[in-house]
């Protein structure tokens, strides 16, 4: 998180989604978190910071966490990110 720290500014997501690796997992898979749900999700995201998740997630899979589909992505991203983490 320290190295991608400017890209969760960007990407404006809250401490909480990026406070443990469980609930960056659980706001992947399901775009909010399972705690608090209407706190935030990625449907509030502009296009900006929505391309700022993106790349967050890419950098995730890219550090060697084991590959999911991150439900939260479009599936146009979930699919480019499946052709380059799926083995």
């Amino acid at each position: 998180m320290e190295r991608n720290a400017h890209v969760i500014d960007r990407a404006g997501l809250p401490p909480a989604v990026t406070a443990s690796i469980a609930n960056w997992d659980d706001f992947l898979m399901h775009g909010s978190l399972a705690s608090n749900p209407a706190e935030f999700a990625v449907a509030q995201l502009t296009p900006d910071q929505y391309a700022s998740l993106v790349a967050l997630a890419t950098s995730y899979f890219a550090a060697g966490y084991e590959f999911y589909a991150p439900s939260a992505l479009r599936p146009d991203d979930q699919e480019q990110l499946r052709a380059r983490f799926f083995q």
